[in-house]
């Protein structure tokens, strides 16, 4: 069995279907286990249900994927039909949803995929973006690789990487403690669904053809079932509009700067830290002082301010202590 480490190439690739054969596919192949909590479906995902449902060999390592799905709060929807409506506007026709459930199915059938799911509203969705854990199933390792996508689509979010035989293990630590949540966990404002109950709802999609129904009567796709446009990912990425004339565009230069400097508020906030870089994200001077953490004095997480709480979307978190809170409310241990 190849070792964990020896499956990573480089620190950062790039969030594209090809990350399925540049880590993903290969850790399967050599024996590790793989397991995503996400808030979408992201195309290397597509692309590994694919690869692995069309193989003639089974992989011995074990994939599962744990879908975060909202909900419209007011919207009285079957949540066969949400969890179709939350495949499909990752996918660029309902043809290749319907091939995505199809191996999916195939895929658990063999043994090879697990799925779960969280049900929310959206102010309540346990994360925005796509999380992963590498377990090596190595006798006698306990390596670990974390990684993760934050904002749905391709090439907008590059995909930093992290092994727990690393120096520091701030990410890897953190993706741990959502995942092993989303596993483990229960919520007040979730509503778990099992790996039986997952395979019905995609039974029920594929019986009802709701992927079809769902392409034809979005108004950002055409009748053909292709996506003619993606609406940004809710209160945190926004693209330019296209000009006239059909040209490609890409989001603006600026609003990518300003989402890294967003999540990292986010991220200082709930490690518990205060200071310069804060202040200076706000708005206010920074008399050219540079922040550096101390981790020795952090706080637990306050709830998060409305300035916040409108970019980035209400959602539960996890504070440095451990503790799972709703961010507009603040780690319960700040009260004690």
């Amino acid at each position: 069995m190849k070792q964990l480490r020896e499956l990573v190439t480089q620190p950062v690739y790039s969030d594209e279907a090809h990350f399925s054969d540049q880590l993903l596919l290969p850790a399967l192949a050599a024996g590790h286990d793989v397991t995503l909590v996400t808030a979408f479906v992201p195309s290397y995902l597509m692309r590994l249900v694919e690869d692995l449902a069309s193989s003639p060999e089974i992989e011995p390592g074990k994939l599962t994927v744990i879908f975060c799905v909202p909900s419209k709060s007011k919207e009285q929807v079957t949540e066969a039909r949400l969890l179709s409506r939350y495949i499909s506007i990752s996918a660029s026709s309902f043809l290749e949803v319907k091939s995505f459930l199809d191996s999916s199915l195939s895929l658990a059938r063999e043994g090879g995929l697990r799925f779960g799911a969280l049900l929310s509203k959206e102010d309540h969705l346990l994360t925005p973006s796509c999380l992963g854990i590498i377990e090596s199933c190595e006798p006698g390792s306990d390596e670990l690789l974390g990684f993760t996508d934050t904002i749905a689509g391709d090439l907008n979010s590059p995909i930093p990487v992290q092994g727990s035989w690393a120096d520091e293990e701030n990410l890897i630590g953190a993706v741990l403690k959502v995942v092993s949540s989303a596993l483990n966990r229960e919520f007040p404002n979730l509503l778990r669904k099992s790996h039986q109950e997952v395979l019905g709802l995609i039974h029920e999609i594929r019986e009802k053809g709701y992927p079809k129904h769902d392409f034809l009567q979005s108004p950002d796709r055409e009748l053909g079932g292709e996506k003619t446009s993606k609406k940004p990912t809710k209160g945190v990425v926004k693209e330019v509009p296209v000009a006239e004339g059909g040209d490609d565009y890409e989001p603006a230069l600026e609003e990518d700067f300003a989402i890294e400097r967003i999540l990292r508020e986010v991220f200082l906030r709930e490690a518990g830290f205060q200071g310069e870089e804060l202040t200076a994200f706000l708005g206010e001077p920074s008399f050219g002082v540079t922040f550096t953490p101390d981790w020795d004095e952090r706080q637990h997480t306050p709830a998060l301010g409305m300035d916040l709480l409108a970019i980035v979307g209400r959602g539960y978190a996890s504070c440095w202590c451990g503790e799972s809170f709703d961010r507009e409310q603040g780690c319960p241990e700040t009260y004690f």
